[in-house]
């Protein structure tokens, strides 16, 4: 039987409250990334996920989450990207052998300063990315699925290796709460883990669980696997030009807290008051001559109602809706953008 955390209450976009466990930053400048020692348990082949969050410092160039395999060495698996327009994207290739012939990219944008909790998963029935628990519409270029290469090289964590084996497309910012899973997170199970607090390490088919708890700073540091089913032998090792980074956060995104007004200031993009609401709730933003998708989605991921609207602020009544958390998602329709969030109902 899974084991599936008890559902908590995470805050909006930004994150505080009790600390419950700290991440890593990582430095592009001084080239950070993580390896992990090839072994079978995270060989994925199919039936897997990924999942992490991230808080970009900037997104102006390819920053690489998680790689498997080098190219052109006939072991190329898959990669976990953001790109440059702010879209995550999972790279996968049946052949093992540069260039990449699949490329699966969300439509939702993800922000930088801002806590993203991204989740994919891959099948048969092809891959699926979730952010902050919430499935994406996503476009897919190439097949949806095959048996994939492994790979006997070690997995790496936040920068790209080339053909030449100079690292590159190095992650700029703060990650937390990294897992691999040798199953299909279901959608319940998705949300659940981004409302949990962080997992005991025995949950059925975590096989790597970077909680990154450590203090240490700077390369050649121990990375340490909390997965139990495959504990030491998959610790990592930290790789960096200097001796800053990466370095440990307390500044982290996956607090266990009530959700409330103050985590929504930092917040550049929309307000969200008030928060909890009882009466009403409001949407407030700048942006003017747009035409925008209002989706709200109750915990088991049903849409409970929806509505265009063309003017912020945007005001929802709640009255209607059971005492609970919702997902919400605006979708702007020129340029197309979409945005998720949360908030509680009283």
């Amino acid at each position: 039987m899974r084991h599936i955390p008890l559902v908590g209450l995470l805050g909006l976009f930004g994150i505080s409250g009790n600390s419950q466990n700290i991440g890593m930053t990582f430095d592009d400048a001084q080239e950070n990334y993580i390896l992990v020692p090839d072994d079978p348990a995270v060989n994925f082949i199919t039936d897997f996920s990924v999942e992490l969050w991230v808080r970009p410092r900037s997104i102006d160039h390819n920053m690489l989450l998680v790689q498997e395999g080098k190219c052109s060495t006939s072991d190329w698996s898959y990669e976990v990207w953001i790109r440059p327009d702010s879209l995550v994207e999972f790279v996968f290739d049946c052949t093992g052998s540069c260039p990449a012939d699949n490329f699966y990219t969300t439509t939702t944008k993800i922000l930088p300063g801002v806590c993203t909790h991204i989740v994919v998963t891959y099948s048969s029935s092809g891959p699926l990315f979730y952010l902050n628990g919430v499935l994406d519409s996503c476009t897919l270029i190439g097949i949806p699925h095959c048996t994939l290469p492994t790979s006997d090289g070690p997995l790496r964590i936040g920068s790209y290796i080339l053909v030449s084996g100079i690292s590159t497309s190095f992650y700029d910012g703060y990650m937390d709460e990294l897992r691999l899973w040798n199953i299909v997170l279901t959608p319940a199970e998705v949300l659940a883990n981004y409302n949990s607090p962080p997992l005991g390490g025995d949950e059925d088919g975590l096989v790597l669980y970077y909680r990154f708890e450590g203090t240490a700073t700077g390369a050649g540091e121990v990375v340490e696997n909390s997965a139990l089913i495959t504990g030491t032998v998959l610790d990592g090792a930290t790789y960096s030009l200097g001796s800053t980074s990466p370095y440990p956060d307390t500044v982290q995104c996956t607090s266990y807290s009530d959700v409330g007004p103050s985590e929504l200031k930092a917040n550049t993009w929309l307000e969200v008051f008030p928060n909890p609401g009882s009466d009403f709730v409001v949407f407030q933003n700048s942006s003017k001559g747009l035409e925008f998708l209002f989706e709200l989605f109750d915990l088991k991921g049903n849409r409970v109602h929806s509505e265009i609207f063309t003017e912020f602020p945007y005001t929802l009544s709640v009255k209607q809706f059971p005492s609970s958390s919702y997902i919400f998602k605006i979708t702007a329709t020129n340029p197309t953008e979409q945005f998720i969030g949360r908030f509680l109902v009283e």
